[in-house]
């Protein structure tokens, strides 16, 4: 019988409950008495199981601040832009993540790349789906409101996370910074608009300082496909980390000519193969950190299929199965979704048993897990116990299987440059089929020096490359939205690995500037909500 660790049981997250854990209500010391025989300095020589008043150097809602921003009345008294956001208060929310009985993070490493963990990052997984996360949106209320330091001493208010739209509605701060809502106006680049600016003596491009710019002027400086640092890599688990015994694990085979089972021993001397292949977080946010270019090695499905004495007739689909249970829930595996096809020739999926040049580590699926390029990780079953080929037809791609579900996975023509301001529910996957992320500047409000003019951005592009989806095109925006300047990804590039870009941009002056930038799929078009930063221009 397998046991079960206690991690990361059904993949939910205690961020929301102890998001505040760190900053718990400390009792306020008594005035001490004129009449004390000791002084208060001599007290404070002395040893003491009392715990210290701690300065956590949270934003004061009630001091105004323009934060990253220009410094003007908009920004700073109005707007309070410094003392919003959960970022304002929490430089990386990584930190908050503590795990609370059998409420434990279901991914265990800190984010790579160097970027600091935002609401972006976080709100793929929680929005109450069984297979990623439970919702945090009342818990993490109930955490600020119940918590006497945000509430009292730091004057915490709705307005620290939440701004409201033109519309009148609540919205996330975390997403309104970035629409041209922020600006002063829905259209804030408008030439109406720009025309009012200058008829009402400002010297901005926009009410808030944002600095704005037209077909923003972008050359093609890098276009690669790099292995990630092993220490960028994140790891995650769909259910808890199973204990699993080397003297009696084997990987079943069904479906075929001579079922057998495979030792680890055995399963080393068939036939090796080499490849990289991009792995992203089925819960992956918009241009967040958990994805992974990763040299793999293992044994290809269809070697296994080889050693088996081929398929049995009539065979039409696959599933795969691990000791933590995953797979017969059916998320794109165990209910026959995997089209024989799919996986032995188009995928050729591997049943991978080293990463970075050695084996695999127990959280990430010791002794081995198969490994389906161009599908998202939460398909890839660790802890591999078996492989059931079926007579049942399966689904060709993820691309058939999330649409058969109702799931729109792209933007088709155009990206929606109105979610930053609006109540929409984006899907989860809204960013995970099509996703673009920025590494460098990779976190809010990072200075940008100008050399010779010009400013270096990069970053990586990504989309599941089933059935000749790849990365086509990439788009960039300096005017929320309103024009875009194109960069073409080349036909010879692998669509099972991710694209890095880097490219070099003219701004037309210093300044704050909101970019957009968007991967464009071939097949499908754009993804569905630009990834935006801000930067500042030196």
């Amino acid at each position: 019988m397998t046991r079960f660790r206690k991690i990361l049981a059904v993949g939910v997250v205690s961020l929301a409950l102890v998001a505040l854990v760190a900053c718990a209500p400390q009792a306020k010391p008594e005035p001490t008495p004129q009449s004390d025989a000791k002084t208060q300095a001599e007290a404070a020589e002395e040893p003491t199981d009392e715990p210290a008043a701690l300065d956590f150097g949270y934003a004061n809602f009630a001091d105004e601040s323009s934060g990253i921003y220009p410094e003007n009345y908009y920004t700073k008294n109005y707007m309070n832009s410094g003392n919003r956001g959960c970022n304002s208060c929490h430089e990386d929310l990584w930190e908050l993540v503590v795990d609370r009985g059998n409420l434990v993070h279901l991914a265990s490493t800190e984010p790579g790349y160097g970027k600091n963990a935002n609401w972006l990052d976080c709100q793929g997984c929680h929005k109450g789906n069984p297979f990623m996360g439970m919702s945090i949106m009342d818990s993490i209320h109930g955490a600020h409101y119940t918590n006497e330091i945000f509430a009292e001493e730091l004057g915490g208010t709705c307005f620290n996370c939440h701004a409201i739209n033109s519309n009148g509605e609540y919205v996330m701060w975390d997403l309104y910074r970035y629409s041209p809502e922020f600006g002063g106006f829905k259209n804030a680049s408008a030439e109406l608009t720009t025309a009012w600016m200058e008829g009402r003596g400002f010297t901005t491009d926009t009410i808030a300082g944002i600095t704005v710019q037209s077909n923003m002027p972008i050359e093609v400086s890098k276009m690669t496909q790099d292995v990630s640092d092993k220490k960028d890599a994140y790891s995650a688990s769909n259910y808890a980390v199973p204990e699993i015994d080397m003297s009696t694990w084997a990987l079943k085979v069904t479906g075929v000519n001579e079922e057998r089972s495979f030792t680890l021993e055995e399963l080393q001397a068939l036939p090796q193969t080499e490849r990289v292949i991009t792995i992203s977080c089925s819960a992956n946010g918009l241009g967040s950190y958990q994805i992974q270019n990763m040299p793999v090695k293992g044994v290809r499905v269809k070697d296994i299929v080889d050693a088996c004495g081929g398929l049995q007739e009539g065979m039409q689909s696959v599933d795969f199965f691990g000791a933590d249970g995953w797979g017969d829930v059916g998320f794109g595996t165990g209910s026959k979704m995997n089209g024989i096809d799919t996986i032995l020739n188009e995928l050729d999926a591997i049943v991978m048993l080293e990463y970075w040049g050695e084996p695999l580590s127990e959280f990430d699926g010791f002794p081995a897990t198969i490994a389906l390029p161009g599908i998202g990780g939460g398909s890839w079953v660790k802890w591999l116990t078996e492989i059931g080929f079926r007579p049942e037809e399966g689904y060709a791609s993820k691309w058939d299987i999330s649409k058969a579900a109702g799931s729109k996975l792209s933007g088709g023509d155009s990206t929606n440059i109105n979610a930053f301001s609006s109540t929409e529910a984006w899907h989860p996957y809204g960013s995970i089929a099509i996703n673009l992320g920025w590494m460098d500047p990779i976190n809010e409000g990072e200075t940008l020096k100008m050399e010779n003019g010009k400013v270096s951005l990069s970053g990586y592009a990504y989309l599941w490359g089933q059935g000749g989806h790849r990365v086509g095109q990439l788009a960039f925006s300096a005017d929320y939205g309103r024009t875009w300047s194109y960069v073409d990804v080349p036909e010879t590039l692998d669509p099972y690995q991710w694209v890095t870009w880097t490219v070099d941009w003219q701004p037309e002056k210093p300044g704050t500037y909101v970019l957009y930038a968007s991967a464009i799929d071939a097949v499908e078009g754009w993804q569905k909500v630009p990834t935006p930063i801000t930067v500042v221009v030196e």
